[in-house]
């Protein structure tokens, strides 16, 4: 603009009259074009964010899929692999449901549990490319009511020539029951076959024990799928079966607890105790058939020495024989007393051992035995509770109670430790 003003003055006043159209259509175009250049000049420096429209982008954040999604992901991918019928697959999936929002409230009654994501994976998920078939039975049809006639119970394993597994479940058909209840023991009884899937090695195998040991093998093949099945229920859940024992008058009876009677509840018991002594990961290995049962004694022995190792198994298995011939006799009724009275010394030898933390730590698991895993003594006339007055109990309650008094919680442990037949309620004492 400023050199083409300077060649116009130049020209004199004269030549600016006579071309006056003509300068003022050239200048009208020139500003066309210079204002033109400087709009473009504009929008492409700093004048693009003035003039351009505001426009809000908003970043879309891919959410990574919860431990419930990822879980039921690979359960759906592994049920992908097999032909198993929609009802089955229902079947699975609740099993997965139960599991993933129950089995948590377990875990503080164990010293090493996995955590729920493991365990699910490892019990469930992986146990799905061990079974070749399931053949669900619904429980209102002639067909389930043939096989109950003839003494089949709701749920069996087997395996045929080729070595391949089928289960056997009758149950309620999920689509016809609004009852949730039925539901879930439906789910219930199928993981309880689900574990004896995964315990293939044990089920199929008659060599994995000792000839004179049917005893273990019924506890840990049996009471190990009771103990796995309950799983599907959340801990605070009341008991409303047991397996009874009782003297000779039947005046005393103990009683081996579950919220339900669904499974084998006086092997559970036992197969309680052989958790809590060995740990659960040994015991998984001795169901995958991993190691041997001699390997898994010596783990016991190792914490709790060899002589008392082999009493206890030998009371366990004179236990268990006597109550395969009578629940109500003198002699089961003392070896339960017994049994347990053996199993709460090497509670109180492991108290012993433990520092004030490990007790702190090793309060609620105490706790929960106490009130949700130990056996139960009553008079069976009045149900009156003689727990305390039937086991050795407050050998093993003044133990922990000591180590924890240490630090002046004398007052407020001993009023927890003496209220063990509250119902749980998922606190610590």
């Amino acid at each position: 603009m400023r050199t083409k003003t300077k060649l116009i003055c130049e020209g004199g006043i004269m030549n600016l009259f006579k071309h006056l159209k003509v300068i003022i259509l050239f200048t009208v175009v020139a500003a066309s074009l210079i204002m033109a250049l400087w709009l473009c000049v504009n929008h492409l420096g700093e004048a693009e964010i003035d003039t351009a429209p505001s426009v809000e982008v908003t970043e879309v954040v891919k959410e990574e899929p919860s431990d419930y999604e990822t879980l039921l992901a690979e359960l759906n991918a592994a049920l992908n692999e097999k032909n198993f019928s929609d009802e089955v697959r229902q079947l699975f999936v609740t099993v997965l449901d139960l599991l993933y929002q129950n089995y948590p409230s377990w875990q503080k009654a164990y010293r090493d549990l996995p955590a729920v994501e493991d365990y699910i994976r490892s019990h469930l998920i992986d146990t799905v490319k061990l079974v070749e078939f399931v053949d669900f039975i619904d429980e209102d049809s002639e067909e389930a009511q043939k096989l109950y006639d003839e003494g089949e119970p709701s749920g069996w394993t087997e395996i045929d020539f080729d070595d391949r597994l089928k289960i056997v479940i009758i149950g309620h058909v999920f689509e016809d029951s609004d009852n949730e209840y039925q539901i879930i023991t439906t789910a219930e009884m199928f993981f309880h076959e689900l574990t004896h899937c995964r315990e293939k090695r044990l089920v199929f195998n008659s060599d994995a024990f000792c000839e004179e040991c049917f005893a273990i093998s019924d506890i840990v093949i049996e009471g190990g799928a009771t103990f796995h099945e309950k799983f599907v229920f959340d801990i605070s859940e009341e008991s409303h079966g047991s397996w009874s024992v009782e003297n000779s008058g039947g005046t005393q009876e103990i009683d081996y607890e579950k919220n339900n009677c669904i499974g084998y509840l006086f092997q559970m018991n036992a197969y309680e105790k052989l958790v809590y002594l060995a740990g659960f990961e040994a015991i998984d290995q001795l169901e995958r058939n991993e190691i041997s049962f001699d390997e898994f004694k010596g783990i016991i022995a190792s914490k709790y020495g060899k002589a008392q190792t082999e009493a206890f198994f030998e009371k366990m298995v004179d236990w268990y024989d006597e109550y395969d011939v009578s629940y109500q006799s003198d002699a089961v009724f003392r070896l339960s007393v017994e049994l347990e009275n053996m199993f709460l010394a090497f509670m109180k030898k492991d108290i012993m051992k433990m520092s004030y933390k490990e007790a702190e730590e090793f309060r609620e698991t105490y706790h929960i035995y106490r009130t949700k895993i130990m056996p139960r003594a009553r008079i069976p006339e009045t149900y009156e509770d003689i727990t305390d007055s039937v086991f050795n109990v407050a050998e093993t309650d003044r133990a922990l109670e000591e180590k924890l008094t240490v630090q002046n919680n004398i007052g407020e442990n001993h009023q927890k430790l003496a209220s063990h037949n509250m119902e749980y309620d998922g606190k610590p004492f």
